[in-house]
């Protein structure tokens, strides 16, 4: 059972091999995306995430709402096991697109998920208009901040 489980990951190993050598921009997205998806259930993050970089830096690509959905969970399964914060912000990309793309489409796909997913959606909807908004919005320069508050480097005061 286990050379056949080995034999499985090996040809998938080769197939996504093979479509990297011959380059992503022949690729179909379709196909690509599918790949992902069955490389993180294979658990080889690393090659999924490659793919994943690939498809999402090819601009010659348009994908569809669909995919960028199915994109933004990948990367955010990519946090959850790389823990880091670039995953997340590409997940929240691609959720953005996906909403900017056709909104109720993307929040059909979003609603179909099961619960360990979903909380990743909940994060991404939490982070997008957070990434997206114009700093300056957050900045109300007429309140006042007690000093006490401050910490040293912030209030121009040296430390002790």
């Amino acid at each position: 059972m286990q050379r056949i489980y080995s034999l499985i990951v090996l040809s998938i190993l080769l197939i996504t091999g093979v479509s990297a050598c011959s380059g992503s921009k022949s690729a179909d997205p379709a196909t690509t995306v599918e790949d992902i998806e069955s490389l993180i259930y294979s658990g080889d993050f690393e090659a999924a995430r490659s793919l994943a970089d690939e498809l999402c830096n090819d601009t010659t690509l348009t994908l569809s709402t669909r995919q960028l959905c199915q994109l933004s969970i990948a990367y955010m399964k990519f946090s959850d096991i790389f823990d880091t914060d670039i995953n997340t912000a590409l997940a929240t990309r691609c959720y953005r697109m996906a909403i900017n793309s056709d909104a109720e489409a993307a929040n059909a796909y979003y609603e179909t998920l099961p619960l360990d997913e979903s909380r990743h959606v909940d994060l991404m909807s939490k982070l997008e208009p957070l990434l997206s908004a114009d700093r300056d919005t957050y900045i109300d320069e007429g309140t006042d901040i007690d000093p006490e508050y401050l910490t040293p480097e912030c209030s121009g005061d040296e430390l002790p």
